[in-house]
């Protein structure tokens, strides 16, 4: 059994990521700076109510069993839990490695990226396949009220194995680090990143995807030349 050591808990991914691994399993525990602050206590409510430990951000949860440390684009290098963690000689895993590795473990993988409307499609299909009987496992950048509970937040479902669905980040530009059946790429649009950029990343999602890929009209005449409506 591994122990996985969020910095970052109370993130929207970073705690899909938790309930993930706590639910295969494994022991979880995590810090985060606005659980230090008194903010986000329903979440934190939730995810203690799984056997999640969550511990102050200076340090102190980072346990001498801990296998694995996650973290995101968010953590700043003088964080107390990163410092701590270097001191024992723990390498931490960026948490779209961590997201991978689940994603790729299961049999079949949906990934949904673009620039707007990747989590309301990711909870869409979702929410699809567990109607079907697939028992996806789904983690979602955002909470997905038919997931929803007195514990769990929402954002993530830990299914049987066979099939995934997951939000992929091109914020960070993460998204290319999956290779799914079936990708999505929702849109094209300035964001986080600059269109040029945004069309190399999503280019190498498209080359990663084997089995179908699906792209809504203005994607598709972005980064394809497609005719667009009315041509």
């Amino acid at each position: 059994m591994s122990h996985y050591h969020f910095i970052g808990a109370g993130g929207i991914g970073m705690s899909a990521l938790a309930q993930l691994v706590r639910a295969q399993g494994h022991r979880a525990s995590g810090s985060d700076r606005s659980f230090d602050a008194g903010r986000l206590a329903e979440r934190r409510a939730k995810l203690e109510a799984q056997g999640i430990r969550l511990f102050p951000q200076d340090g102190s949860g980072v346990e001498t069993d801990v296998t694995h440390l996650i973290v995101s684009s968010a953590i700043e290098s003088d964080n107390a839990d990163l410092d701590a963690a270097r001191d024992r000689g723990l390498v931490p895993t960026h948490r779209s490695d961590l997201l991978a590795s689940l994603f790729h473990a299961c049999r079949c993988g949906v990934a949904v990226t673009g620039s707007f409307g990747k989590t309301s499609i990711t909870a869409m299909i979702g929410w699809c396949l567990a109607s079907a009987g697939r028992h996806p496992t789904i983690a979602n950048g955002g909470i997905m009220r038919n997931f929803e509970s007195e514990s769990a937040i929402g954002n993530a479902v830990c299914g049987d194995g066979g099939v995934a669905c997951i939000e992929a980040d091109e914020s960070d530009g993460t998204c290319v680090k999956y290779r799914p059946a079936f990708g999505v790429i929702t849109g094209l649009a300035r964001d986080h990143k600059e269109l040029d950029e945004l069309q190399g990343i999503y280019a190498a999602f498209a080359r990663n995807t084997a089995d179908a890929l699906i792209v809504s009209v203005q994607a598709a005449t972005s980064l394809f030349g497609l005719p667009g409506p009315g041509a």
